[in-house]
């Protein structure tokens, strides 16, 4: 039984990581491997177009610096590849595939000049619905470095579920062409 549910977990990964839609959302309870999956399809972009940037949103910089850095870290280096951290600008610049810029969404007003290709939104739901909405327009707007292959800009989002708040809204009572969701347990 265990070995279905990691299975099925992974599947679900999987298709986030993979996804390409617009936006598709990986929504999931506690332990589901949403960062996990969030931090995978960062690197599967930046790894697909190293030319452009991807932009990686935690709730606060205290979450950056305790979960964003060290799991790209850990993972890069567990995989032999060289990169540079500047906390300072909140950046990873991985030899030979560009950046991945971290941000926060304590303060949508600062999500301004810069333009990456792809984002991940890593808990979006832990806002109130208002403040979701305003992170998630301003973060669509820097969407657009333009891929070689004319491949869609996208912002998927991995989060876990906080009641009916702006991803239900968004992905599941009203979505439109794009919105992709797909979801995990616990």
């Amino acid at each position: 039984m265990a070995h279905k549910l990691v299975s099925r977990a992974s599947q679900l990964q999987h298709d986030f990581v993979s996804a390409t839609d617009a936006f598709p959302a990986f929504v999931g309870g506690f332990g589901s491997g949403k960062t996990d999956a969030g931090l995978k399809r960062a690197l599967r972009l930046k790894w697909a177009y190293p030319a452009q940037d991807v932009a990686y949103y935690l709730p606060t910089y205290d979450l950056v610096r305790m979960i964003g850095y060290p799991r790209f870290s850990s993972t890069l280096r567990a995989a032999g590849v060289k990169f540079t951290l500047n906390k300072a600008e909140h950046v990873i610049t991985i030899a030979g595939k560009g950046q991945i810029i971290f941000r926060t969404l304590d303060n949508p007003e600062r999500i301004v000049g810069y333009e990456v290709a792809d984002s991940i939104v890593d808990e979006l739901d832990t806002l109130k619905p208002a403040d979701a909405a305003h992170a998630w327009n301003q973060i669509i707007a820097r969407n657009r470095q333009k891929k070689p292959d004319g491949s869609l800009n996208t912002v998927g989002v991995a989060t876990t579920p906080e009641g009916f708040r702006f991803v239900y809204e968004r992905w599941e009572k009203d979505p439109t062409e794009g919105y992709r969701l797909i979801r995990a347990s616990t």
